[in-house]
């Protein structure tokens, strides 16, 4: 019985797939920074990303030299753009992701982020987050995500390496039909005993 019960306890967990999302395979062109809808990468790693978000690559000018955590490219709130959004037609578990600001003259003191659950409730908040021209890692930690969105105090921020875990929820056939499986099994080992 503990191994029925140890199986069905596997089988029910969701299965997580962490994924690092670092922007260097998006092509550019001969473009250094443009709209992720431009390179038409608005869905990029299985997530929709708002219209306003920007991608550049260090070689975009001197004040963005540090922009990109990881390889040569980061994305960009373009235009200076507050409130922008991060979804998914599938939950997710938002693990974090890496903040910084240009070097220039306009940049965010802070960035805050709150994730949304399906039906639009607020799951939790990161709070406002200093950050500085040195990337710095901003927790997320929020679970069944459905949306991001991202509020900044003014000025320009970058990101890189967006963490996150897909999440696959048990259909509820499939549930049933385990269910029906574990007391088919249930029901033949009372008789065998009786």
């Amino acid at each position: 019985m503990k191994k029925i019960i140890s199986l069905a306890a596997l089988l029910l967990a969701s299965t997580a797939n962490a994924t690092v999302l670092d922007f260097d395979d998006i092509n550019l062109g001969n473009q250094t920074y443009t709209t992720l809808s431009s390179v038409g990468a608005n869905t990029y790693g299985a997530i929709n990303w708002d219209n306003d978000w920007y991608i550049g690559s260090n070689t975009h000018h001197s004040s963005y030299a540090n922009a990109a955590h990881s390889g040569s490219q980061y994305l960009s709130n373009g235009n200076s753009v507050n409130n922008l959004s991060i979804g998914n037609n599938q939950l997710f578990d938002f693990d974090g992701a890496w903040f910084a600001t240009p070097t220039h003259s306009s940049p965010s003191d802070w960035i805050n982020i709150t994730a949304y659950d399906s039906f639009n409730n607020v799951i939790g908040t990161t709070g406002n987050i200093n950050i500085s021209s040195t990337y710095s890692w901003v927790a997320g930690g929020f679970n069944n995500v459905s949306t991001l969105n991202i509020t900044r105090s003014g000025g320009w921020f970058v990101m890189d390496d967006f963490t996150f875990n897909s999440t696959s929820v048990p259909e509820p056939l499939s549930l049933a039909l385990f269910g029906l499986g574990l007391a088919g099994i249930g029901l033949s080992r009372k008789k065998k005993n009786v």
